[in-house]
């Protein structure tokens, strides 16, 4: 479908070609009803093993406003490194599987490169000891296929990142961990409902992710409201997407007077994913925050029936038992937790409230003295309770 533009637009878009070519990176032109990427006419020489057209541009384009120039720079120079390493290393006749072993095996062993927990891809590939979790990790795996022309598409479940394998008619080969191991049980008819939506929108899926990263560097900088731009820019690229639901409900929840927006946000995430523990636990405590108990408790059993053995869901049962003042199920919740995490300061703390509310000094005494002892910051709460 055509696209038609005023002559103002026109020209605006001409200079944003120009400067494109010039940088040899995409850029989105994002207008009310109208988006699209300008992509540059020539390839970048500074980096020869990627094509002017490979997704990684757009990947590292929405993440350097955060990251920086030196360190995109630089996660552009080791992912050019390691195509050119897989063009000579991957024969065109092996297996997917094989395809994906051996790529696995050059970014492990080639280029030293472990997984850990880095929110972006530029962040872990410009560390002195560089590091990849299984999103960026993919994100690296689709540029490589990109370059070698496999017909892989980015697939996420459960809060990870995998490998879509389609044969040359397009349709469903199988799924793949980034270590090329095949997935079963559960991810894998997660992934299998969602085949359709990734084949169809297969880069905006990919954009997807890269936002939902993005969002998550910016809530731990404490910048907030870009965090929230970049979660709702996720769900606009995937509208089925939990994750960025939930975490866009946890940044709303640590902003004054958001909370109904936090609750909104978590009903929907698990509205798309009904045994999704997280949202739930997220759900209960933003109802003991409104004063909202019985529903708080209603949340937290929900947790526990899919994990019984998570201390924070019976710390928050316990706190809403505790404000509905229901005080000898709060001691029983808080004592659950601290069975499953022995060094819970505030639980022992809450634990030591409950026991002065039923009159039980000694026992709240030994209990404030052990939270103090695990968290020593806890002393200033015990005087505002005192």
């Amino acid at each position: 479908m055509a696209i038609h533009f005023n002559a103002g637009e026109g020209l605006c878009i001409r200079r944003i070609a120009g400067a494109v070519n010039k940088v040899g990176r995409p850029f989105l032109y994002a207008t009310p009803g109208k988006m699209f990427w300008i992509r540059p006419k020539v390839q970048n020489n500074k980096y020869p093993h990627i094509s002017s057209d490979n997704p990684i541009h757009n990947i590292l384009s929405i993440e350097s406003e955060v990251a920086g120039e030196e360190k995109t720079a630089k996660a552009y120079t080791v992912i050019s490194d390691i195509i050119k390493i897989a063009k000579e290393k991957i024969a065109d006749e092996t297996s997917p599987s094989e395809k994906l072993q051996k790529l696995y095996g050059i970014i492990r062993k080639d280029f030293d490169i472990p997984y850990g927990e880095p929110n972006l891809l530029s962040e872990g590939l410009a560390k002195r000891k560089k590091i990849v979790d299984c999103d960026a990790g993919s994100f690296v795996f689709i540029a490589v296929a990109h370059e070698l022309r496999w017909p892989v598409y980015l697939a996420t479940s459960m809060g990870h990142a995998f490998i879509f394998w389609q044969n040359s008619e397009n349709k469903y080969l199988g799924f793949e961990t980034i270590n090329g191991g095949d997935i079963r049980g559960k991810d894998r008819d997660l992934l299998k409902q969602e085949a359709g939506l990734i084949v169809r929108n297969g880069r905006k899926h990919l954009f997807a992710q890269a936002y939902y990263n993005r969002g998550v560097t910016y809530n731990d900088l404490g910048k907030h409201d870009l965090a929230i731009r970049d979660y709702t820019k996720a769900i606009e690229l995937r509208p089925d997407y939990p994750e960025a639901y939930n975490n866009r409900g946890n940044t709303y929840g640590e902003l004054s007077g958001k909370h109904d927006l936090a609750i909104r946000d978590y009903t929907k995430a698990i509205e798309l994913r009904p045994d999704f523990a997280e949202a739930y636990y997220n759900r209960g405590v933003t109802y003991n925050d409104l004063g909202k108990h019985a529903l708080a408790v209603r949340d937290c059993n929900r947790v526990i029936d899919l994990r019984p053995n998570y201390p924070k869901a019976y710390f928050s049962r316990g706190n809403a038992y505790y404000y509905l003042g229901k005080h000898d199920l709060a001691i029983k919740n808080y004592t659950k937790a601290i069975k499953f995490k022995h060094d819970f300061a505030e639980a022992y703390n809450n634990r030591g409230n409950a026991f002065n509310k039923l009159g039980k000094h000694y026992m709240a005494i030994k209990d404030h003295a052990k939270a103090i002892e695990f968290n020593p910051d806890l002393l200033w709460e015990l005087f505002r309770f005192a």
